[in-house]
């Protein structure tokens, strides 16, 4: 039977201008690719895709390149899991975005992120700045997830990828909600209740084995 999900699951774009971000976002909720793109205010997507039989709905944010620095720092505390994106054309694009990673989890202070560094563009391999092996290498020293796609060219690696994403945020989001349950049902002072019904009714039972049985009269 299919769950809904509810919509706090939220994801962030995050990038240098020129990158891909709203490319690759209107990539993966629409299939179709936009071009050189850029928006002149922030915009937010609700979406739904079914994964192992659930269905995620989720918000999606795309920063745009005007936003202030607490602007970034509201947004980076509204969302719960990233994208962040880099051209493999472009080095300082590369670097940037691993500032943005940094910032991020300085931001949330906390580890259970859900944070990936995204390369874009690899269409233009004869482009290339950064290797794979240098964003590979960086996501591992960061502890995020890394990918390598084409927004341009290629809706399904696009898919794949941010599916990845999706479905490690869900099974996140299930263990939370099995854990909160857990702790429901073990409650302290349900349990000694329960302890205190368990005491009285194996009292009762000793009690009523020790009374003597009253003789039938005629």
């Amino acid at each position: 039977m299919n769950s809904l999900i509810p919509a706090e699951a939220r994801f962030l774009t995050l990038g240098s201008k020129g990158v891909g971000k709203s490319a690759l976002t209107v990539r993966f909720l629409t299939k179709r690719f936009i071009g050189e793109y850029q928006s002149l205010m922030q915009l937010t997507y609700s979406h739904k895709i079914k994964l192992d039989d659930e269905f995620l709905t989720f918000e999606f944010r795309d920063t745009i390149e005007k936003s202030d620095t607490s602007q970034v720092d509201k947004d980076i505390k509204w969302a719960d899991a990233f994208l962040v994106v880099y051209s493999i054309t472009d080095k300082n694009s590369f670097n940037n975005a691993i500032h943005l990673v940094e910032a991020i989890y300085d931001g949330k202070g906390t580890d259970e992120l859900h944070v990936a560094l995204v390369g874009n563009k690899i269409d233009l391999e004869h482009f290339r700045k950064v290797t794979t092996k240098e964003g590979q290498s960086a996501a591992e020293q960061l502890g995020c997830m890394f990918f390598e796609v084409s927004a341009a060219e290629n809706y399904d690696n696009v898919q794949e990828a941010l599916n990845v994403v999706f479905r490690r945020v869900a099974l996140h989001k299930k263990y939370l909600r099995q854990e909160k349950e857990k702790r429901k049902n073990t409650n302290p002072q349900i349990e000694k209740k329960k302890q205190k019904f368990g005491n009285s009714l194996f009292n009762w039972k000793n009690e009523k084995k020790r009374s003597p049985r009253r003789a039938d009269t005629l």
